[in-house]
């Protein structure tokens, strides 16, 4: 399956260097679609499951953030701890990826997907 990756962070432990900065991104969403977005969000499949606990990389005194597993709704990848700073913090989402989940209804496909048998391609990387 072929995914591209949303909503890493460079200040996450599992962002890259090439990711963007959460810091440009804080209260620039769209407030009228933070309960939509963290909906569709905490529907999709569990892509990459890890059993440890993310920190709020912005307050680290707010304690844990999610995971570090990662979900998916067929299309694209995000950390599980999205829909914390998305709801926190009223992180703004690319447009890419806001008009998937418009498409969408705002209702997640990814819940059903079987992911066991097939290989996942994250922006033309094999995981």
């Amino acid at each position: 399956m072929k995914l591209k990756s949303i909503g890493f962070f460079r200040e996450m432990s599992q962002g890259k260097e090439t990711d963007p900065s959460i810091h440009d991104v804080i209260r620039k969403g769209d407030q009228l679609l933070v309960e939509q977005i963290c909906n569709y969000l905490s529907n999709g499949t569990t892509a990459i499951l890890s059993p440890g606990i993310t920190k709020d990389i912005i307050d680290e005194a707010a304690g844990a953030a999610g995971t570090g597993s990662s979900c998916t709704d067929g299309i694209w990848l995000w950390p599980d701890d999205l829909v914390y700073y998305v709801r926190k913090y009223n992180i703004a989402l690319p447009d890419d990826f806001l008009n998937t989940m418009k498409a969408n209804s705002w209702k997640n496909p990814g819940k059903d997907l079987d992911l066991s048998e097939e290989a996942l391609i994250v922006d033309g990387t094999e995981l």
